[in-house]
């Protein structure tokens, strides 16, 4: 991609700003990304599989990668002995409400969200099937019903994750939903834990700050920097946060340049805590927040917009994340040292 961008600075220092301060900025897009290549190289170890009882395992040396049955998640992936998730990818549909989204007060969106079901998500494994693509890259299917309790809707989703022999890994999570549902979605993506260490975080997309669908363009398209600390935005409520938007590709690594690189076919959010949705959601005050002994990753297809309902309007209808079928592939690389 080539971008044309444009900046506006003062010429002189003035009583609110020195001389350099920028007023404003535009971006245009001259040249669109060209299409990656569809070829999969085929070179590489071959991966062996093993359909358990309770798992279903694939190794090949230094690499393994284990799914749980009950679950449907994948449990473990370790590369060159090195851990690259603690769990995932699940289903995400839920959001800790924002002040906009009615917060603790009993208004907003968020009380249909909860009406529906979407604050207490389960997962139920309807099938969990290992084979193999044409091209011999082996592949697991894992079909789920993700609803919450004592409510008539819900969505049909269905993971598939390909193996390739380079080691990356492609899911493509799709879905549908079922019922009736009277409410608009908060998101629509997938969320995962890794190990603590993954804490550094480079990405292609806006940025420095966080970004919604309907408050982005003050935040530039880019190649940026951050701690998983420093994506946390401290708001005195804490509430959903961190969020960027129109991500071309994202890596999360330790000290040493381990971790994953993720990418899609089109652009994507991303947000990375020391904290669960749950533990956000459930907060009242920053003090209350528990850092977890995990990274965790949230990759979303799309998010509803923040609007300002605290004192206006909800988000307008465009921005608006109405229930549907969806498809979203997710590309994971693993990065290792010698790999920075």
């Amino acid at each position: 991609e080539f971008w044309l961008d444009i900046s506006f600075t003062l010429k002189e220092d003035v009583c609110w700003a020195p001389r350099g301060h920028e007023v404003c900025f535009e971006q245009f897009k001259v040249r669109a990304a060209r299409p990656a290549a569809t070829a999969v190289s085929t070179k590489g170890r071959v991966w062996t599989s093993a359909d358990g009882r309770e798992e279903v395992r694939f190794e090949r040396d230094g690499d393994r990668l284990v799914f749980d049955k009950a679950s449907g998640l994948l449990i473990a992936w370790i590369t060159d002995g090195a851990a690259l998730i603690g769990r995932g990818p699940r289903a995400q549909f839920w959001r800790a409400p924002t002040d906009n989204d009615g917060g603790f007060r009993e208004k907003g969106v968020q009380l249909e969200w909860r009406a529906h079901g979407l604050h207490a998500l389960t997962h139920h494994v309807d099938g969990i099937v290992s084979g193999q693509e044409e091209d011999g890259a082996p592949r697991v299917t894992i079909d789920t019903r993700v609803a919450g309790p004592i409510v008539k809707v819900g969505v049909a989703c269905r993971y598939v994750y390909t193996l390739r022999p380079d080691g990356a890994m492609t899911l493509l999570f799709t879905g549908e939903p079922w019922g009736d549902w009277r409410c608009i979605w908060p998101r629509i993506g997938v969320q995962l834990h890794l190990p603590r260490a993954c804490d550094r975080v480079q990405w292609y997309g806006r940025g420095p700050g966080e970004s919604y669908a309907d408050s982005k363009h003050g935040q530039r398209i880019g190649c940026w920097k951050a701690s998983v600390d420093e994506l946390f935005t401290p708001y005195i409520v804490p509430q959903e946060n961190g969020n960027h938007t129109d991500t071309r590709q994202v890596a999360l690594t330790d000290a040493f340049g381990r971790g994953l690189r993720i990418a899609s076919d089109a652009p994507f959010d991303f947000s990375a805590h020391r904290y669960d949705t749950e533990d956000i959601a459930r907060a009242r005050h920053l003090h209350d927040l528990v850092r977890r002994d995990r990274v965790t990753l949230n990759l979303d297809l799309a998010q509803t917009g923040l609007g300002s309902n605290s004192c206006g309007p909800r988000a307008l209808p465009q921005y608006e994340l109405k229930p549907q079928a969806f498809r979203f592939r997710i590309d994971f690389t693993p990065l290792r040292a010698k790999d920075v």
